[in-house]
C-alpha cells in the first residue's frame, strides 16, 4: 500500500478513467455539482481533501471532518451531502482499510447531525451503503453496521428503507459487478492493488446480491399489514425476483464461479445457492444446463474458505433440480472429482465437509449411479482421506463421527437401492464385509500399542486417534446390532479368529502387542457399549471366545490370554465371566433367584477349587497375570470370603522360593481393599505371623523378596491401608527388630558424635547385641533390610499404640543415620561425582566400605524428606521423647567429635537442630524448651556465667570455679552459638521471643541473660569475635525492639551480670589503653579481664548508638559510686573497674545542659571529692607505690575528655569549683620546676602527658606565665624524645633489612610498637614491606596503639605549606635510607592497617606540589620528558617511542588483571586501594597544563592493562536498576551528590576525607565523585568506554544517571570556561547560549569568514557535541568542509575542556592563514594530541608532516621509511 508498482510508475499524464466511472452510475453527476456559496468554507476544504490520493491526507481530513460534524448545525451539514455523496461511493473501494474505516465512523456522525434530512439522498446512498456491510475487513463492516444503526435504530426501519430503495441498490450492486480492475480509480495506482481492490468490491457486491436477495424474497415483514405496506413489500419482493433472475439469464455468473479469486468463487456459490433457494422458477432449463457442471463439479475446489458456501450451493442445487444429475457425465464430471475431494481430506475444510457427505447420498438420485460400486469408492476413498485428520484431535472427531453416520445411513437406507429382503441383506452384508471388515477392521489391529507409540514420541494424537477408531467401531457395531443381529456374526467370527490366533502365539513381543491390541478394544467396549447396557458384547462377541479358549488356556503357559480373561473378567463382571466359562456345563445361564443363589455357591465352589490353586502356582511365567485374574475373579458379596481362601492357600504353601507369590497375594489383598474402601482384618492368620517374624529375625545374605514379603504382611505404604493382615503384638516385634538392626548400623560408624548417638539411643531401651560377630558389608545389608521395610510400612508404625517408645527411638535412628550423611557429604562438597574424600591412608576396600555407607545414609536421607510431613502430626509425647534424644545426639557432636574442624562441627550442629525445630516443633514455646535441653550446664560449658531456675524464675549464677582446661570446649559451644543465631536469629536464641500478631516480643520464661554474657566473656571464638558478631546482631534485636520493655530488660540483665562479675574478679585488671579520648572497639581487645572487656564493649555500644541515655547512665554511675568505699575503705576492684567505665559514661551523664539540677550538682559534687581525693596524693615527680595513687589519676584524667585533634574542644561542662582544683592539680605537678630533678619513670611521665592535655583543654583560659612556661616546656621535651626514637626505629629498621639476617628480621619489627612520626613511620612500612607484606603488617599493626597521637601528626601535617613540605622531603632523602619520602607516604596510603587520619594527610601531600612531581612517573621518564633534553633528539625516537613509567607504589594498583579487579569485594582493601590510586592519578593529570607530558600520561592510561575496568568497578557501586527503571526517587543521594560535587569542585577530597572506616555507602559515593572527575578529567576516554558498552540496558542507565546528575553542572561549567577564556581578538570571537547550550565560533579573515556552531548533548560527555558551518564566506567547499571535520576531530577527541578544543582549533585556523602546511595525512596544522605543527619534511615532495602522524603512519601501513605521498625513501 502506497508502493508504485506496474502502470502506477508511468507517467500522470495518462488519460483520467473518473468519467468512465461517473458514467457508469446511475445518480446525477454530483461530482460537478456547483458548491452553493452558503457551504461552510471549512466544511468544504476537508471534502476536497478527500480526493487525494494519499491516504494520510484522506484519514487526516475524515478525522477533522468528524470533528468539524458534531460541531455543526444540521442545516449546514444537509448543504454537503451532495458532494459526500460521491466521495463516500469513491471512499467505500479505496485500497487502505483504515480509510474505509474512518469514513464509515464519518457516515455514522453525518447521519446523527442530519437525522430527517438524509431522507432526500437516501436512494443515491443505500446501494453503497449496503455494498459497504459486506466489506472483506471485519472492523470495516462492523463500522458501516454501526453506521446504517446510528441512520436507522431499529429493524423495521431498516427493512423499510431496504424495501424503499431496492432497485438502487440491485442497480448499484449490478454495476459493481460489471467494473474491470482499471476502472476502479483515477489515479495513478499500483495494478497489483487495483485488482485487489477489484476482488473486494466484486466479492462484496456478490454478497450483498446474495444477502438481499435471501431478506427481498423471504419477506414477510409488511405483508400482514396496511395496504400501503403490503403494496411496497410486494413490489420490493417482485424488484428482487426481476433483478436475480435477470443475474442468472447471462454468463457472468459463471465467469465468477471460474474466477482465481476464491472470495469471488465463494460469494458466486452464495449467491446461487441462494437464487436455487428462493426462485427456482426463475432458472430455465438452458441455465440449469449450463450451471450444473459448474455446481455439481464444484468438488476441485480447493480453497477450504468456498467449502462452506459450495456445500450450501451444491445441496440446495441437487434438491431443486434433482434431473440436472442427468444432463452430465455423472462419472467425470462430478464423481472423479468427489473421490479426489475424500482422498485429498476436503483440502483442509475436514469440519465443514464431513458433516455435509450424509446429506449429499441422501440428494444422489438412485438412477444417476452404481450403486455397489458407488459405495464401496466412497468408503475406501473417504478412508484414504482419513490420514489427513490426524493431526488434529477436532478434524478426527469430524471424520470418525462422519464415517459412523454414512455407514450406518447406507444400511439403513438400502431398500432405495435394493429390491427385495434378500437382495437388501446382501447389500448390507456387502457393506459390512468389504467396509467393516476389510477396511476398519484391519486398519485398527494395524494401530501401534502405545508403548511403540510413545517411543515414537507421537501419543498425543494417536491416542486420541486409537479412541475415536475404536469407538466408531463399537457405535457401529451397536448401530448394526439394533438394525439387524445377524449382521454381527461376521464381526464376531473374525473377532474370535483373531483371538485364538493370538492366544496360540510364541510368547514375544510381536504377540503381547496383538494382545494389547485385543485388550484396548474390549476396554473401549466396555466404555461405549457395556456402561450403557448393551448386551450384545458378551451374548455375540467376547462369549463364544472365552467359552472356546477356556481349555486351550489351561493348557498353556503364557501371560496374554490370561491378561485377555482378566480384562473381560473385570469388564463383565467376575460371575458372568465364570458363568461363560461353565455354560457347557450347566447348559445355560441361572435365571431364579432360587438358581441365583446356587450360582453364588458354585461360583465360589469354582474359585476356591479351580481358580485359587491354578493361579498361585509358582514357577510359571504367566504367573503374575494369573494373580490379576485371581483377584479380578472377587466378587462383592463373597470378598472376605475369596480373601481368606487365597491367604491361607497362599501361607500353606509356602517357600523360600515362592515368598514373592506370598508378598504379591499380601500386597494385592491390600489394594483391594483399599479399592473397595473396606478396612478388614486378617490377622487370625497365624502360619503368616509366624513365617513374617522368622524372615524379620533372619540373618544376611536376605533373600530378594524377604522385605517385600514382610512389607506386605506389615501394610501401611500408605495412609489409606487400615487393612491388618498382623497382630499388634507381633507387629511390634519386627518394628523393635528392625530398630535393633539399625542401632547395629549406627555403633559401626567412625564417628564419634555417631558413637555417642548409639549411646544416647541405647538410654532409651537396653539394647540387645546381636550375637557374633559381623562383617560391615553384612551390617549394611541388615540396614538396607530394614530401611526397605520401613518404607513400606511407615504408616503402620505411625499408628502403633502398643508401644509408645518404640516410634521415637526408631525416628531418632533415622535421624542419627541422616544426620551422618550430612557428614560424610562435607567430605564431598565441590564433587560432581558424589564421591568422599577421605584421607590418603585409606586402602581401597577401607574406602568401598565407607561409599557403601555413605549410599546407605543417602538412601535414609531420601527416605527422611519423604517422611517428614508426618513428624509433626505426632502426639506431643511422641515429640517430646523424640526431641530430647535428638537433642543429647547434637550436644555430641558439637561437644565430643574430633574428626571434624569447628568450623564444620557447629555448621552440621546448627543443620541438624533446625532439622528438629522445622520437622517437630509444632510452636515456639517447644522450640524454646527445646533451645534449653541445647544450652544445658556440662562439665565444660559454660565456663563464665550459668543459669538456675528456682520458683520458675531463671537467673544467672557467676562460675566460682573456672578451668582453663575447659577454654577450648568453651570456644566450640561459643562458635556454635554463633552460628545458631546467625542460622535462626537472636531473638530466638537469647530473647527467647515468642512471635505474636504484631511482632517478636521476648518471653521472660525463656530469656537467656546469661548466654549473652557468656558469650561477651568468651570474646574470640575460631577467629570470630563478639565484637564483629555476636554484638551487631544484639544490638540489631534491640533496636527492632525498642518500643518493647522486654528488649531494655534483657540489656539490664547483661549488664548486671556482667558488673557483678567484674567487681567480683577485679583485682588483676591492668590499665592498657588512653582514657583521655572516647575508647574505641579495637582498643577493647586489649583489657585482660574478661567480664569489664565484655562491660566496656556492651556499655560503649549503647550509648554510642544512642541506645541507651542519661537515665541509663546515671544509674551505673550511681551503682559504682556506691560501691567505690565500703566505709572508709576503698574498694580497690570497683576503683579500677571505675576508670575504665568513666571513659564510657561521662559522654552520656553530661550531654544534655542541665541547668539548678540536684542530679547535676549530685555528680559534680562526686567529681569533686575524687579531685580533693587525688590533691592529697603527692607530686608525681615523687611517685609513689602501693597507694592507688595511679588509678586515682587515672580515674581524674577519664572525667574530662576531649574531643577534636586540631583543637582540643571540652566534651562536658565543668564547675568553677572543679576548674581551680584541675589546676591546682597541675600547678602541684611543677613544684620545684625547673630545678627539681625530673622523675623519668614511663607511668610518670605519661600519667603527666595525660593529666596535663586534660588541664590544657578544660583550664587554659586561667593559665598564668608560669603555667603556660611549664606545659611547654614538658611539651618540648616529650616531643623532642619521640622523634629520637622514631627515628632510631626508622634506622634500626633500615639497617635489619638492608643488612641483617632474614631470619630475625620479624622479631626484631614485633617490638617496635611504639610512637613514630610520619615520614619514619611510612618509612619504617615501606622498608619492610620490601621484604615481605607479613613485615610490613607488624609496623602498621604497632599504630594502631597509639592512633590518636597519630591522627595529631597527621593534622598537623595537611596544614603544612608547600615549601615546609618541600624541606621536610628534602631533608629526610639526605638521611640516606632505602625508601624515600615518596615511598614511605605512599607505605602509609596503602597500609593494610589505616589510621584515617594518616592515610588522608598521605593522600594530600602526594596530590599537591612538591610531592606531586615526584609521585607519578619514575625520575628516568621525568627526565626524558624534559623538553631541553627532547630538543636534541630525534622527534620520533623521542616523543613517540617514550612510555611513561609510572612509579612501582601506584602502577601496582593501576596494572591489576581485569578479572582480578572485577571479582574484589565491594569494600575490600584492595578495591579501595585500586580506587585511591585511581583517584590519586586522576587527581594528578587534572593539575598539569596542557602539554606533550599530559597527552603521554593520558595515552598510558589507555594502554593500561585494565584500562577500562576502572569505570566497569565504578559503576558496580551505583545502582544502575534505579536509573534503568526511571525510579531515580529511590536513587541514593550520597552517590549524586557527590559526583555533582566532583565536577564543580574538580576534586575528591572530599570523598577521600570521609572514605575511612569503609563501608558500601561510603564506597558508592567515592564512585560516583571518581565518576564525576573523570567525566571532568578524561571525557574522551570515558566516551569510549560508553560506546563500547553492549547490552543496551546497562547503557541506558549509564546515560540517564550521567545526564541527570552530572550533564548539566559539566555543560554549565564548559560553557563557563569558555565565556572565561582570552582567546578572542580581530580575527576570532565566540558567543555562548546557555538555554541552548551550544557555542558559536566566527572566525573572520580578511573577507573570508565562516560560522561554525558546537551544539552539547543532554548526556554530554556520553554522546559526542555536534559540529554545523551555519554561515560560510569566501570560503571553498572543500576547505569549509575539512575545517568543520577538524573542528569535529578536536572537539571530540579532546580530553579536557572544551575551551581548550576551542583555542587549539582557532590556533589551527592562524597557523593556516599564516602560511603554515597542514599535515597531509591528518589534514590539520596543529596535531589534535601533542599540539604539534608538521615538521617532518620529505626531501623528496618537501611535504611536511606531524611527527605522530608520519609514525602511525609507518607503523599501520608496513612502509617503513616510504613518504606517504610521493611514495620516496623519506
Amino acid at each position: 500500500m502506497g508502493r508504485q508498482k506496474g502502470e502506477a510508475a508511468r507517467s500522470k499524464a495518462r488519460p483520467s478513467s473518473s468519467r468512465q466511472f461517473e458514467s457508469s452510475l446511475i445518480l446525477p453527476p454530483i461530482r460537478f455539482f456547483k458548491l452553493t456559496t452558503d457551504i461552510d468554507g471549512e466544511l468544504a476544504q476537508h471534502l476536497k481533501r478527500l480526493s487525494r490520493k494519499d491516504p494520510t491526507t484522506k484519514l487526516k481530513a475524515l478525522t477533522t471532518l468528524s470533528t468539524l460534524l458534531k460541531e455543526k448545525s444540521a442545516k449546514d451539514v444537509s448543504l454537503i451531502i451532495p458532494q459526500w455523496v460521491f466521495e463516500y461511493k469513491k471512499l467505500l473501494q479505496d485500497y487502505n482499510r483504515d480509510v474505509r474505516r474512518a469514513t464509515h465512523d464519518t457516515m455514522a456522525i453525518l447521519v446523527s447531525t442530519i437525522g430527517r434530512d438524509l431522507a432526500p439522498h437516501l436512494k443515491s446512498l443505500m446501494g453503497p451503503w449496503w455494498f459497504s456491510q459486506f466489506d472483506p475487513v471485519h472492523e470495516v463492516s462492523q463500522a458501516a453496521k454501526r453506521s446504517l444503526q446510528a441512520a436507522f435504530p431499529a429493524q423495521e426501519k431498516r427493512l423499510d428503507a431496504l424495501m424503499l430503495c431496492t432497485d438502487e441498490v440491485f442497480l448499484y450492486l449490478e454495476e459493481n459487478l460489471k467494473l474491470a480492475p482499471q476502472s476502479m480509480s483515477d489515479k495513478a495506482v499500483a495494478l497489483d492493488e487495483l485488482q485487489e481492490m477489484h476482488q473486494q468490491v466484486i466479492s462484496a457486491s456478490l454478497l450483498a446480491l446474495a444477502t438481499l436477495t435471501d431478506i427481498l424474497i423471504n419477506l414477510k415483514h409488511g405483508l400482514e399489514n396496511s395496504s400501503s405496506e403490503h403494496k411496497h413489500a410486494l413490489k420490493a419482493r417482485s424488484a428482487a425476483i426481476s433483478h436475480a433472475a435477470k443475474l442468472l439469464s447471462v454468463h457472468k455468473c459463471l465467469d465468477f464461479l471460474k474466477s482465481q479469486s476464491s472470495a469471488i468463487r465463494s460469494a458466486a456459490y452464495s449467491l446461487v445457492g441462494s437464487c436455487a433457494k428462493n426462485i427456482p422458477h426463475a432458472l430455465i432449463e438452458a441455465n440449469i444446463t449450463t450451471l450444473a457442471p459448474a455446481i455439481l463439479g464444484a468438488f476441485q475446489e480447493k480453497a477450504p474458505t468456498c467449502h462452506s458456501s459450495m456445500w450450501e450451493a451444491v445441496l440446495t442445487f441437487s434438491r431443486k433440480f434433482p434431473e440436472s444429475w442427468m444432463t452430465l457425465n455423472v462419472h467425470k464430471i462430478v464423481l472423479n472429482r468427489f473421490w479426489n475431494f475424500l482422498r485429498n481430506g476436503c483440502f483442509g475444510s475436514q469440519q465443514v465437509s464431513y458433516p455435509a457427505l450424509v446429506l449429499f447420498m441422501d440428494c444422489i438420485p438412485p438412477k444417476a449411479i452404481t450403486v455397489d460400486k458407488f459405495f464401496l469408492e466412497f468408503f475406501q476413498n473417504l478412508w484414504a482421506g482419513k490420514i489427513h485428520s490426524q493431526s488434529s484431535n477436532a478434524d478426527q472427531l469430524a471424520f470418525f463421527q462422519s464415517f459412523r453416520e454414512c455407514f450406518l445411513w447406507v444400511l439403513q437406507h438400502a431398500e432405495r437401492y435394493c429390491d427385495g429382503l434378500e437382495a437388501v441383506h446382501g447389500f448390507r452384508r456387502t457393506i459390512v464385509d468389504e467396509v467393516l471388515l476389510k477396511i476398519m477392521w484391519h486398519d485398527y489391529l494395524l494401530v501401534p500399542s502405545s508403548d511403540e507409540k510413545m517411543k515414537k514420541g507421537d501419543s498425543k494424537y494417536q491416542d486420541s486417534h486409537v479412541q475415536e477408531f475404536g469407538k466408531c467401531i463399537i457405535e457401529i457395531l451397536s448401530g448394526i446390532f439394533s438394525l439387524e443381529h445377524n449382521l454381527l456374526s461376521a464381526f464376531c467370527l473374525a473377532f474370535e479368529e483373531n483371538c485364538l490366533d493370538v492366544f496360540l502365539q510364541r510368547e514375544d513381543i510381536e504377540s503381547c502387542e496383538n494382545v494389547d491390541k485385543i485388550i484396548r478394544f474390549l476396554l473401549l467396549v466396555d466404555v461405549h457399549a457395556v456402561r450403557k447396557g448393551d448386551s450384545w458384547p458378551l451374548s455375540y462377541l467376547v462369549g463364544p471366545v472365552l467359552s472356546k479358549s477356556y481349555q486351550l488356556i489351561q493348557t498353556i503357559d503364557s501371560p496374554n490370554p490370561v491378561r485377555f480373561m482378566v480384562v473381560v473378567a473385570s469388564t463383565f463382571g467376575p460371575r458372568k465371566f465364570v458363568q461363560e466359562i461353565t455354560r457347557k456345563q450347566f447348559g445355560s445361564t441361572l435365571r431364579s433367584e432360587e438358581d441365583l443363589n446356587l450360582s453364588l455357591k458354585q461360583f465360589l465352589q469354582h474359585f476356591n477349587e479351580f481358580f485359587v490353586p491354578w493361579c498361585l502356582q509358582a514357577d510359571r511365567c504367566s504367573t503374575s497375570a494369573r494373580l490379576d485374574l485371581l483377584f479380578a475373579l472377587l466378587d462383592d458379596e463373597c470378598f472376605s470370603e475369596q480373601c481368606d481362601s487365597i491367604i491361607s492357600h497362599a501361607a500353606s504353601t509356602y517357600n523360600s522360593d515362592n515368598i514373592c507369590i506370598l508378598a504379591l497375594v499380601m500386597e494385592k489383598t491390600r489394594e483391594e481393599c483399599i479399592k473397595r474402601k473396606l478396612h478388614l482384618d486378617f490377622s487370625h492368620h497365624e502360619l503368616l505371623e509366624s513365617i513374617t517374624l522368622s524372615v524379620t529375625l533372619a540373618f544376611p545374605p536376605f533373600g530378594s523378596s524377604d522385605a517385600r514379603f514382610v512389607c506386605a504382611a506389615l501394610g501401611g505404604k500408605t495412609e489409606e491401608s487400615q487393612t491388618y493382615l498382623l497382630s499388634e503384638n507381633t507387629t511390634i516385634s519386627i518394628f523393635e527388630e528392625i530398630f535393633q538392626k539399625l542401632q547395629t548400623f549406627i555403633g559401626i560408624s567412625s564417628f564419634t558424635w555417631v558413637k555417642g548417638a548409639n549411646n544416647e539411643l541405647s538410654k532409651a531401651k537396653e539394647h540387645v547385641t546381636i550375637k557374633g560377630s559381623m562383617s560391615s558389608a553384612s551390617v549394611i545389608e541388615m540396614a538396607n533390610f530394614s530401611m526397605e521395610v520401613l518404607n513400606g510400612s511407615f504408616c503402620r508404625l505411625i499408628n502403633l499404640a502398643g508401644n509408645s517408645t518404640l516410634l521415637p527411638r526408631v525416628l531418632a535412628a533415622l535421624f542419627v543415620i541422616d544426620w551422618e550423611h550430612s557428614t560424610l557429604a562435607v567430605f564431598s562438597e565441590g564433587r560432581d561425582d558424589d564421591a568422599v574424600v577421605l584421607h590418603e591412608d585409606y586402602d581401597d576396600e577401607a574406602y568401598a566400605e565407607v561409599m557403601y555407607r555413605y549410599n546407605f545414609c543417602k538412601s535414609v536421607h531420601i527416605f527422611h524428606k519423604k517422611i517428614n510431613k508426618f513428624l509433626k502430626n505426632l502426639s506431643l509425647d511422641c515429640r517430646s521423647s523424640l526431641g530430647s534424644i535428638l537433642i543429647q545426639v547434637i550436644r555430641c557432636v558439637v561437644f565430643n567429635e574430633d574428626k571434624l574442624d569447628i568450623d564444620k562441627v557447629t555448621s552440621l550442629g546448627c543443620l541438624f537442630f533446625l532439622d528438629i525445630v522445622d520437622n517437630l516443633c509444632q510452636g515456639q514455646v517447644e522450640e524454646q524448651k527445646l533451645l534449653d535441653q541445647l544450652l544445658n550446664e556440662s562439665d565444660s560449658w559454660p565456663l563464665w556465667v550459668t543459669f538456675d531456675v528456682k520458683d520458675g524464675q531463671r537467673s544467672a549464677t557467676l562460675k566460682t570455679e573456672i578451668h582453663s582446661s575447659n577454654a577450648s570446649e568453651n570456644h566450640r559451644v561459643a562458635a556454635f552459638v554463633d552460628k545458631l543465631i546467625s542460622k535462626v536469629g537472636i531473638d530466638r536464641v537469647i530473647a527467647g521471643s515468642i512471635s505474636s500478631e504484631d511482632a517478636m516480643i521476648c518471653h521472660s520464661d525463656y530469656s537467656r541473660a546469661w548466654l549473652a554474657s557468656e558469650m561477651l566473656c568468651t570474646w574470640k571464638w575460631q577467629g570470630v569475635s563478639a565484637l564483629t558478631s555476636f554484638l551487631p546482631s544484639l544490638i540489631q534485636h534491640v533496636r527492632t525492639q525498642a518500643s518493647y520493655p522486654s528488649s531494655d530488660n534483657l540489656l539490664d540483665s547483661i549488664v548486671n551480670i556482667l558488673i557483678d562479675g567484674a567487681l567480683n574478679q577485679g583485682a588483676n585488671i591492668e590499665m592498657s589503653y588512653s582514657t583521655i579520648y572516647p575508647a574505641p572497639h579495637d582498643e577493647l581487645e586489649h583489657i585482660e579481664h574478661v567480664f569489664l572487656r565484655a562491660l566496656m564493649l556492651i556499655l560503649h555500644t549503647l550509648f554510642e548508638d544512642n541506645i541507651w541515655g542519661r537515665g541509663k547512665a546515671l544509674g551505673i554511675f550511681n551503682l559504682f559510686v556506691d560501691t567505690l568505699f565500703v566505709g572508709e575503705v576503698v574498694n580497690s576492684n570497683c576503683l579500677k573497674i571505675l576508670v575504665v567505665v568513666m571513659s564510657v559514661l561521662v559522654g552520656p551523664l553530661f550531654e544534655d545542659v542541665i541547668t539548678d539540677s540536684s542530679e547535676k550538682n549530685e555528680i559534680h559534687d562526686v567529681i569533686e571529692g575524687w579531685l580533693r581525693k587525688t590533691l592529697t596524693f603527692p607530686s608525681l615527680n615523687a611517685w609513689l607505690s602501693g597507694e592507688d595513687m595511679e588509678d586515682w589519676f587515672h580515674l581524674i584524667v577519664s572525667c574530662y575528655p576531649l574531643k577534636g585533634m586540631k583543637q582540643f574542644t571540652p566534651q562536658r561542662y565543668i564547675t568553677h569549683v572543679e576548674r581551680v582544683l584541675l589546676l591546682e592539680l597541675l600547678q602541684k605537678q611543677r613544684l620545684g620546676f625547673p630545678s627539681a630533678t625530673l622523675n623519668k619513670l614511663p607511668i610518670v611521665q605519661m600519667l603527666m602527658s595525660k593529666l596535663t592535655v586534660v588541664v590544657v583543654g578544660y583550664c587554659w583560659s586561667d593559665f598564668n606565665q608560669d603555667d603556660w612556661d611549664f606545659v611547654l616546656y614538658k611539651s618540648r621535651y616529650w616531643i623532642e624524645g619521640t622523634v629520637v626514637l622514631m627515628e632510631e626505629v626508622a634506622e634500626s629498621v633500615n639497617e635489619t633489612i638492608t643488612s641483617g639476617p632474614t631470619s630475625d628480621i620479624l622479631e626484631n619489627l614485633q617490638h617496635t610498637g611504639i610512637l613514630r612520626l610520619l615520614f619514619s613511620t611510612g618509612a619504617a612500612e615501606a622498608i619492610a614491606g620490601s621484604y615481605s607484606s607479613m613485615a610490613s603488617s607488624v609496623i602498621a599493626l604497632s599504630r594502631l596503639s597509639d592512633c590518636y597521637f597519630w591522627e595529631l601528626v597527621s593534622s598537623s601535617a595537611v596544614e603544612s605549606s608547600s615549601y615546609a613540605i618541600d624541606c621536610a622531603i628534602k631533608s629526610f632523602d639526605i638521611w640516606g635510607l632505602s625508601k624515600g619520602a615518596v615511598s614511605s607516604l605512599y607505605a602509609i596510603l596503602f597500609s593494610s592497617k589505616p589510621v584515617l587520619y594518616m592515610q588522608y594527610a598521605a593522600y594530600v601531600i602526594l596530590s599537591s606540589d612538591p610531592a606531586a612531581d615526584l609521585a607519578f612517573v619514575t625520575q628516568e621518564t621525568s627526565s626524558m620528558l624534559n623538553e631541553k633534553d627532547i630538543d636534541d633528539k630525534d622527534p620520533i625516537d623521542s616523543s613517540l617511542e617514550t612510555k611513561i613509567q609510572m612509579r612501582n607504589e601506584i602502577s601496582i594498583f593501576l596494572d591489576k588483571s581485569p578479572f582480578e579487579i572485577i571479582e574484589f569485594d565491594s569494600v575490600s582493601l584492595d578495591r579501595v586501594h585500586y580506587f585511591v590510586a585511581w583517584s590519586l592519578l586522576l587527581s594528578h593529570l587534572l593539575s598539569l597544563p596542557s602539554s606533550p607530558t599530559k597527552e603521554k600520561l593520558i595515552q598510558h592510561i589507555k594502554d593500561l592493562s585494565s584500562n577500562s575496568n576502572i569505570l566497569d568497578c565504578i559503576f558496580q557501586h551505583i545502582p544502575l536498576e534505579l536509573c534503568a527503571e526511571k525510579k531515580f526517587s529511590q536513587f541514593p543521594a550520597g552517590i549524586s551528590e557527590a559526583a555533582t560535587r566532583a565536577i564543580t569542585d574538580n576534586s575528591v577530597l572530599f570523598a577521600v576525607e570521609s572514605l575511612w572506616p569503609v563501608g558500601p555507602d561510603v564506597m558508592a559515593s567515592f564512585a560516583g565523585a571518581m565518576y564525576g572527575l573523570m567525566l571532568r578529567t578524561l571525557s574522551a576516554y570515558v566516551r569510549d568506554w560508553f560506546n563500547n558498552i553492549r547490552d543496551r540496558t546497562s547503557s541506558s542507565a549509564v546515560e540517564f544517571f550521567t545526564r541527570t546528575c552530572c550533564s548539566p553542572h559539566l555543560i554549565t561549567n564548559e560553557l563557563s570556561q569558555i565565556k572565561k577564556s582570552d582567546m578572542c581578538d580581530e580575527n576570532f570571537s565566540v558567543s555562548v547560549s546557555k538555554s541552548a547550550n551550544e557555542v558559536v565560533a566566527t572566525y573572520t579573515k580578511d573577507e573570508s569568514s565562516m560560522d561554525l556552531v558546537v551544539r552539547l548533548p543532554s548526556s554530554y560527555p556520553l554522546r559526542p557535541v555536534d559540529v554545523e558551518c551555519t554561515k560560510s564566506l569566501g570560503i571553498s567547499e572543500v576547505k569549509q568542509r575539512k575545517w568543520l571535520l577538524s573542528m569535529v576531530s578536536f572537539v571530540r577527541n579532546q580530553n579536557g575542556g572544551l575551551a581548550e578544543a576551542i583555542r587549539i582549533w582557532k590556533s589551527n585556523f592562524d597557523k593556516e592563514f599564516e602560511g603554515v602546511e597542514e599535515c597531509p595525512i591528518c589534514y590539520s596544522v596543529i596535531h589534535t594530541s601533542n599540539y604539534t605543527i608538521p615538521k617532518r619534511a620529505c626531501r623528496t615532495c618537501k611535504h611536511k608532516f606531524h611527527d605522530a602522524c608520519l609514525y602511525k603512519w609507518f607503523l599501520t601501513s608496513h612502509k617503513s621509511n616510504i613518504c606517504p605521498l610521493c611514495q620516496s625513501l623519506f
